[in-house]
């Protein structure tokens, strides 16, 4: 499966939970053992050994590290491969763990089950593995705190799983490495000459509709092998895709108090839309102080905040009857007399059979353009969609 595309190693995402085993939590024999020492300590003692010889000091003796400690434990008589468990007061039982690694669409790639009181740092190793050679080699694991940084990233209970709030504070740190990790694929794919890659681009209907067909015909001509994922949503749902390292760039609105990098590319006008039977429909340009009286179709949120704007300006507001999202409904609810609708003209249908288009002489437009979080941190295969998509963005506002 891995060979066929259907798996990948590439982030790999490790956790255990706890199974109840089948076994009495009463019925047991207690036991001495030697004490289990943290996959990892072998080598953190060798590194701090290393750091003092640099640093003029002696070498830990042997003696300090090897010296075995013992530990009593609970074996029970019913389940003895099980191992006795305690999560905290409430919770000890005989249980097993299961750690399992999956890849980012969440399909397990290699799992291991141990007894409930092995601790979790002995199985990343084993773990990767097994990953290693079931479906390949790892760019990046994500394990659970335990297996490594000492403090719960996850809490889990019946109701399900949430973040604990030190796992609050690295999350930035895990999206900043990814991004790093694959800016560092990109760019040693652009010096041997491969262009892969991936772009994950957010936009919204009418970019989707008039602009992106062109765009993506031109950018996959020039790299047939970049892969691009298109997420459509709304105006805040960009913005957010791009804080959360979700998507690489996307298509916003100018707004207030924008937490991304953006550059404009296009003011969309507003157009009044006319039923054929108005009567204002043979004027060129129409006041909104004109229309206070129409019963109004109001576009949903979105492109509601632009017109809402146009209104307020001449401190009026708008007889309204109707508030639709879809374009194609609020263009039949015009074409049947119903009401007039103002909307920006790159949302509107290439043909509207009885409806006149009109200019609004209160000039109010919406400024569309092309955002990331940081432009100085796009990847080779990102910036040249920016570039492509200015280019061709230009040469439309100049020559139609």
């Amino acid at each position: 499966m891995a060979n066929r595309g259907l798996l990948s190693p590439e982030h790999v995402f490790i956790d255990s939970t706890h199974v109840k085993a089948s076994a009495n939590k009463r019925k047991f024999e207690k036991k001495v053992v030697r004490k289990e020492t943290r996959a990892y300590e072998k080598r953190l003692k060798k590194e701090l050994n290393i750091d003092r010889e640099k640093n003029g000091k002696k070498p830990f003796p042997p003696e300090k590290f090897e010296k075995e400690e013992y530990k009593e434990i609970k074996e029970s008589t019913t389940d003895p491969e099980s191992g006795y468990y305690v999560k905290d007061e409430r919770t000890k039982q005989f249980a097993y763990s299961f750690h399992a690694a999956t890849d980012e669409k969440g399909f397990v790639l290699a799992n291991i089950v141990t007894p409930g009181n092995v601790h979790d740092s002995n199985l990343l190793e084993p773990l990767v593995q097994k990953i290693i050679e079931q479906v390949g080699r790892p760019v990046v694991v994500a394990a659970d705190a335990a297996y490594k940084l000492g403090f719960q990233l996850v809490v889990r209970n019946r109701s399900g799983a949430s973040v604990t709030s030190n796992g609050e504070k690295m999350i930035p740190h895990f999206r900043n490495i990814l991004h790093q990790i694959k800016l560092m694929k990109q760019e040693a794919e652009e010096i041997t000459g491969l262009q892969k890659g991936k772009i994950s681009i957010g936009t919204f209907e009418s970019i989707t509709i008039h602009w992106l067909p062109h765009i993506l015909k031109q950018f996959n001509d020039q790299h047939p092998q970049v892969e691009i994922e298109l997420l459509e949503g709304t105006y805040e749902e960009i913005c957010h895709w791009l804080q959360k390292g979700k998507i690489d760039v996307g298509f916003i609105l100018n707004i207030d108090k924008l937490t991304v990098d953006f550059y404009p590319l296009k003011d969309d006008r507003l157009k009044l839309l006319l039923p054929s039977s108005h009567v204002l429909r043979e004027h060129q340009s129409i006041s909104i102080t004109q229309l206070i009286s129409d019963p109004f179709i109001m576009p949903y949120k979105g492109c509601d905040e632009h017109v809402r704007l146009l209104f307020k300006q001449q401190n009026v507001l708008p007889n309204v009857k109707f508030v639709i999202k879809d374009v194609h409904s609020i263009v039949a609810m015009v074409q049947a007399g119903l009401g007039i609708s103002i909307m920006p003209e790159l949302t509107l249908p290439n043909q509207m059979d009885h409806i006149y288009i009109k200019h609004i002489s209160d000039d109010v437009y919406r400024t569309i353009g092309i955002a990331a979080l940081d432009f100085k941190r796009l990847s080779p295969a990102a910036e040249r969609f920016i570039d492509i998509t200015k280019t061709w963005v230009f040469q439309k506002n100049k020559y139609g």
